[in-house]
């Protein structure tokens, strides 16, 4: 793909340098946990992600998987020694707890005709974060004869649009804040990962879960392995899943 992975390592340990102070106003990571998990306990849990550039589209997805599967979780969790006298985390099943914010991946300018006015004007339970990148590897100015758009850089329309989206939520008192990236290289982008990572871990302290398991998404493997492969699943799985059928009431069926 071009890009070199090497590049991708030093930025994400430069960010981890950076993010190693335990001040809340020297550590960038540290803060974008905390502000999101006290905006959460005001009610906002969804994080809407809009980059405002095509090359981080994908980013934005992978950002929710990892917010989803890594604070989505039933149990607090529980720290226990072993014998052995190291840390070990367990589901707390005593405490029920069903936290984590939910995700929404889009992009800018796509997305302002759309999901962008539930942000302004639909409930305020979301927290926006930007992203803005300053210089792109290909630019495009416009004709001189288009108008209000004459003679214009195409990165530069680009980020006034977020800086308007940006003017919109302030005037609306919607909660957002935004990433910029000078430009977008492997060094950036490996740092940019680094810092979610970290942030997201971080989060899963504040709220006393373990941010590094996934039981929600192996049930339903679970179940797909009972049907498929029930020769490799244990009988306390296939009794789990006949214990559980898959029910449709007829009455609700049209």
């Amino acid at each position: 793909m071009g890009i070199e992975p090497g590049e991708v390592l030093r930025g994400a340990a430069a960010m981890a340098e950076r993010c190693s102070s335990d001040s809340l106003w020297e550590n960038p990571a540290l803060f974008y946990a905390a502000a999101h998990f006290l905006l959460s306990e005001k009610g906002k849990n969804i994080a809407v992600v809009m980059p405002f550039s095509e090359g981080l589209r994908s980013t934005a997805d992978w950002y929710a998987q990892l917010l989803a599967e890594s604070l989505g979780k039933k149990f607090a969790r529980k720290i226990v020694k072993t014998t052995e006298g190291k840390e070990e985390w367990v589901k707390d099943e005593a405490r029920i707890v069903c936290t984590g914010r939910t995700p929404v991946a889009c992009r800018g300018t796509n997305d302002l005709h759309s999901l962008h006015q539930n942000n302004i004007e639909g409930r305020p339970d979301k927290v926006v974060t930007l992203i803005k990148v300053g210089r792109f590897p290909l630019e495009v100015t416009l004709p001189e004869d288009t108008g209000a758009l004459s003679g214009k850089k195409y990165s530069e329309l680009l980020n006034l649009a977020a800086e308007a989206t940006e003017w919109a939520l302030v005037k609306a008192q919607r909660p957002n804040c935004t990433i910029f990236l000078p430009e977008l290289s492997a060094y950036l982008w490996g740092g940019l990962i680094y810092f979610w990572e970290l942030a997201t871990a971080l989060e899963g302290e504040l709220l006393n879960i373990n941010a590094f398991d996934q039981p929600g998404v192996e049930s339903y493997k679970t179940y797909l392995k009972v049907k498929l492969q029930p020769e490799t699943v244990s009988d306390k799985n296939r009794q789990e899943v006949s214990s559980c059928p898959v029910r449709r009431q007829e009455e609700f069926i049209l």
